[in-house]
């Protein structure tokens, strides 16, 4: 029994050290990977919408968020458009899409923030400027229909899907 305590005490104190040192890595660099994806959404949304006065959250119910599987909804403070900042479900997990809409709330731009899709299959899409631009200028008072691409057809119903979301969003605001 005495043989048995000793190894049991060792592996706990290493096991509560290990974790110790990874809640600690976690707490330094829990700001700075805040900081840099603030940063990455914020150089989204001006290669969107080039604004040089900035966006505006624009406050919107857990529920609505909810409804249209969105993140966030902004509003640039120049009168220049809407970015809806939405999700939604691909193949190999959920894909972060920001969708912009000019003065004119005509789709002219589409953009994927991040996405665990299959490098190579999935990615065609992500990778893909031409599936982005079926959407552009497009009317959104009726919804979005794209050609997908094949052999990745789950990732681009799923991007199509998030266009559609961001649609009924700003319909819903205007």
């Amino acid at each position: 029994m005495k043989n048995l305590i000793k190894p049991i005490v060792v592996l706990t104190l290493i096991a509560l050290l290990c974790t110790a040192s990874l809640a600690g890595v976690n707490m330094l660099t829990k700001t700075i990977i805040e900081k840099s994806e603030a940063e990455k959404i914020t150089a989204t949304m001006n290669e969107l919408i080039k604004d040089d006065k900035g966006f505006e959250k624009i406050e919107l119910s857990t529920e609505e968020l909810s409804k249209h599987s969105a993140n966030a909804l902004y509003k640039s403070n120049s009168g220049k458009g809407y970015i809806a900042d939405v999700t939604a479900s691909g193949y190999a997990g959920e894909i972060n899409v920001m969708v912009a809409f000019d003065e004119t709330l005509k789709i002219s731009g589409v953009k994927v923030l991040s996405h665990e899709e299959t490098k190579g299959v999935g990615t065609r899409v992500i990778e893909s400027d031409s599936f982005f631009e079926q959407f552009t200028k497009k009317d959104i008072s009726k919804e979005q229909k794209a050609d997908v691409i094949s052999g990745a057809s789950v990732t681009s119903k799923a991007v199509i899907s998030a266009v559609n979301s961001a649609v009924a969003l700003v319909n819903g605001k205007e």
